[in-house]
């Protein structure tokens, strides 16, 4: 008989007692212990102020089916970055150079580094990828990080963009940061929202969020001053039709942005996989 530790047991069984009954339907989406469960309410409360169910079930679903979702879009990638080359003509062999990567925050902080992300050494160049939300994805370019999306639900029917970031490692042997070449010919802030809009209509959601400057938590840390905030927050949203409300983000429908930004392309040719 296979020996149990004290923490394998314990820990699921404290979280048993914590988790709500109701709260155990979340496990035939396709959970795997009741420590997810309890992590995912724990990012509801911090980040959003809620403990309500329909919320904490939508942000459980996108997380199980989060990895999914990104490696549906891979294959629309070249497509997307062509439409976002600010008039360039990428070849075929660069286009091939770009991917993207899904990135999680493991504890329950909901901001924090992504898994095996820091202090990762890729030629020479040291990465450490921070989340401002649980779930993010990178856009790689020949196998090294580029740029950062950090999206998760925000109700039922909102995907909020919590971050949109481009990534400057330290280079080990000077000190010094480094700029990713993989985005300088692209309007890649577009083009992460562009992915932020697949993966939120693919998987159910209606509306599309970005936070606004004067919610962005490293500014009211003073890491960020409001005006960098507004142009690399506020300015984008206004750029690509989002219109602000009342809490301070803007908002978009994903129906209105995909007429806007993708006429060629129809609703329903993005097929979810929910």
């Amino acid at each position: 008989m296979k020996r149990v530790s004290f923490h394998e047991f314990i820990i699921p069984y404290i979280a048993s007692i914590l988790v709500p009954e109701e709260f155990w339907e979340l496990f035939t989406i396709g959970g795997i212990s009741p420590r997810d469960v309890e992590k995912v309410r724990a990012h509801a409360w911090k980040l959003l102020r809620t403990d309500r169910f329909s919320t904490i079930k939508i942000c459980y679903e996108f997380c199980v089916y989060f990895n999914e979702a990104v490696e549906g879009v891979n294959p629309y990638l070249p497509t997307l970055l062509q439409e976002n080359s600010n008039g360039n003509q990428l070849s075929n062999e660069r286009l091939a150079d770009y991917s993207l990567c899904p990135l999680r925050v493991n504890t329950r902080s909901p901001r924090g580094y992504a898994e095996e992300w820091y202090g990762k050494v890729i030629r020479e160049k040291l990465y450490s990828l921070y989340l401002d939300c649980p779930t993010g994805i990178t856009l790689m370019y020949k196998g090294k990080p580029n740029a950062i999306v950090g999206l998760y639900p925000c109700n039922e029917s909102t995907l909020m963009i919590y971050q949109l970031q481009g990534v400057r490692p330290i280079n080990i042997e000077t000190g010094e940061r480094a700029s990713s070449r993989g985005i300088a010919p692209l309007d890649w802030q577009k083009l992460l929202v562009d992915i932020a809009v697949y993966i939120g209509n693919n998987m159910g959601f209606s509306t599309i969020g970005i936070l606004g400057a004067s919610n962005n938590p490293w500014v009211r840390l003073g890491h960020f001053t409001l005006e960098d905030a507004v142009e690399k927050y506020d300015n984008v949203a206004t750029r690509l039709g989002f219109k602000p409300r009342s809490d301070g983000n803007f908002y978009m429908s994903i129906e209105e942005y995909i007429e806007k930004h993708h006429k060629n392309c129809h609703k329903n040719d993005w097929v979810k996989i929910k």
